[in-house]
C-alpha cells in the first residue's frame, strides 16, 4: 500500500487546483495497492501520483497529456515536480474541454 500524502501535500495541491479556477469539489482522492490518484469527477481524467520508496522521487502518470484528450503524459520527479505537473494537467484539462 502507498503511503498516504502529507497533509501539507494534499493542501499544496488543492491551492493549485482552486488557483487554476477548479471547484475542488470536483475532485476525489483514490487510493489503491499502487498509487494515490486525483480523479477529475466530471471527465474521468486522473493524476496518479506513485509515492517513492528509497529512491525519493515519485512516479506520476496522467490524462490528458500535452498532445490531444485521448493521450497521456508521465514523469519522475521530485515533489516541486509533482505540484509542476498537476499544474500542466489541469490546464490539459481546461484545453480538452475547449477541443
Amino acid at each position: 500500500m502507498p503511503l498516504p500524502l502529507e497533509d501539507d501535500q494534499a493542501r499544496a495541491i488543492r491551492r493549485i487546483i482552486e488557483a487554476a479556477g477548479f471547484d475542488v469539489g470536483q475532485f476525489t482522492w483514490k487510493r489503491d495497492e499502487e498509487a494515490q490518484t486525483l480523479l477529475h469527477t466530471p471527465t474521468g481524467y486522473r493524476f496518479s501520483i506513485y509515492v517513492p520508496g528509497r529512491l525519493r522521487y515519485y512516479r506520476m502518470v496522467y490524462k490528458p497529456g500535452a498532445m490531444a484528450e485521448g493521450s497521456s503524459g508521465g514523469s519522475i520527479g521530485a515533489w516541486e515536480d509533482v505540484l509542476r505537473l498537476v499544474g500542466v494537467w489541469l490546464r490539459n484539462i481546461k484545453g480538452a474541454g475547449q477541443a
